[in-house]
């Protein structure tokens, strides 16, 4: 019956699973992303290079290479604790031209990778931790402002109101605008859809890779990955969303996987600037934007929480900028990548922006690399700490459940950064401090290894351990 206790019981698991559902996916990104991370180049422009090869091509994923000082080992230098033998130069030098000894699986780099790497990857791997973490926020906004002007640009009637329509420019002008708006979203989703494409079938190789399917990592069946993500971003834009979400998450654990940066300094320096942007779009970013929407269901929305309300177009997440770009994403009759959402009997029923996993994942990633680096857990720690990567996702579920009880989520939106990122930090540095680390954990850094052998390899799955 409406309004009976056993309908409130019904809408308030609907709303309970909802939000759990969201924040398990975001978990599973975060995590991912520090598993794979933690294996991946220290160094920006190698890093960028390697992954850029794993999107476009088929580069075997068990590639191990050794490193010293951070840099690869060239064949007229030992591997540390291995003998200087034939088959140990060959190994090198396979690794130093991108080749993998697997005689099975003979690769090469292509000539495309080989000039990036020593064009833009050589470049990249200049820029330090504390350009990385100015540089993060700007390059963030800027995207935030293009997304903003393209709703602006699709969603204006007349660029060209004060101008005498008979003047010929004008119209001519208009009529090119006009041609711009007709066929640039085709254009636009053929695009994405190419791209996330190759994002899940690189998402599918690794799941392949990590839970160790034969079928799917023979050469014989290279086209079956192509396949598969292929399918899943038909289905997302079919309308699909479990089809959704996969697309998305696969963006978000390749492009968290990209932007890592290597000093807790500089990493708590961007995810401060960042909280700082999330906040500034959620309440002090107020273009005006009632004229672009209709009115009716809105999002309330920061860059990551969005909440579906009801609502006219003058609210926050309407008039705010970051508010604006969801809206758009999640009224567009064609598939937008960028949100983690529920439904629920084809009704939304919540939505969580990628950036609330990705932006965390830096985090996640920097202390993951820190525990596999200090072989966590040892005889001369404080066991009765957890690992630091543990408390970082701790602090990062934490975050998420501290949004759900802030007033205001389901009216105006709330920047859901400023708990996330927060807590995670604080519960890193008070963990690091109960196992007396805090002063090593703040100057450690990857390519600083005392070593001289930096781990590119390994399972995933002992990081969950």
């Amino acid at each position: 019956p409406p309004n009976s206790s056993e309908q409130l019981s019904i809408v308030a698991l609907l709303f309970v699973s909802n939000r759990v559902y969201l924040y398990a996916m975001s978990t599973v990104v975060v995590a991912l992303v520090a598993c794979r991370g933690r294996n991946d180049d220290v160094n920006l422009g190698k890093r960028i290079v390697a992954l850029t090869e794993e999107l476009l091509y088929s580069p075997p994923l068990d590639r191990q290479p050794k490193r010293k000082q951070n840099d690869l080992i060239t064949s007229s230098e030992s591997i540390p604790g291995e003998e200087d033998t034939a088959a140990g130069k060959e190994e090198v030098d396979a690794i130093a031209v991108g080749t993998s000894t697997n005689e099975d699986e003979e690769f090469e780099s292509s000539d495309m990778i080989k000039q990036l790497s020593s064009t833009v990857g050589e470049s990249l791997d200049t820029v330090s931790s504390e350009t990385q973490a100015i540089a993060l926020p700007i390059l963030v906004s800027v995207l935030l402002a293009t997304s903003f002007a393209a709703v602006k640009f699709f969603n204006s009637a007349d660029l060209f109101p004060a101008v005498d329509v008979d003047d010929g420019t004008a119209a001519a002008l208009q009529d090119l605008v006009n041609a711009i708006k007709a066929y640039l979203p085709l254009l636009s989703v053929l695009w994405n859809a190419g791209i996330l494409t190759l994002f899940s079938r690189s998402e599918i190789r690794r799941l392949a890779f990590s839970l160790n399917i034969p079928l799917l990592q023979e050469k014989k069946a290279e086209l079956v990955p192509w396949i598969l993500g292929f399918a899943i971003t038909l289905g997302a834009y079919g309308g699909i969303w479990p089809a959704q979400n996969v697309v998305n998450m696969s963006l978000a654990i390749l492009v968290g996987r990209g932007i890592q940066i290597n000093k807790l300094s500089s990493i708590a320096g961007a995810l401060l600037l960042l909280v700082a942007y999330d906040v500034s779009s959620v309440f002090l970013i107020q273009p005006a934007m009632a004229s672009t929407l209709d009115a009716g269901g809105v999002v309330a929305v920061s860059d990551g929480i969005q909440t579906l309300v009801a609502a006219d177009p003058s609210t926050a997440a309407s008039s705010s900028a970051m508010g604006a770009v969801a809206v758009a994403k999640l009224t567009s009759q064609n598939f937008q990548p960028g949100l983690l959402l529920t439904k629920v009997g084809g009704r939304m029923g919540g939505a969580l922006g990628l950036g609330d996993a990705v932006f965390p994942s830096i985090l996640s990633t920097f202390c993951l690399r820190y525990d596999t680096r200090e072989n966590y857990p040892r005889d001369d720690t404080n066991t009765n700490v957890p690992s630091l990567f543990a408390v970082s996702m701790a602090g990062y579920v934490a975050g998420c459940l501290a949004c759900e009880f802030v007033p205001g989520i389901g009216t105006s939106g709330v920047p859901a950064l400023l708990f996330i990122l927060p807590s995670m930090l604080g519960s890193v540095v008070i963990a690091a401090a109960l196992r007396g680390e805090l002063g090593a954990l703040w100057e450690f850094a990857p390519q600083d290894d005392d070593d001289g052998d930096i781990k590119l390899g390994g399972d995933e799955d002992d990081a969950w351990q």
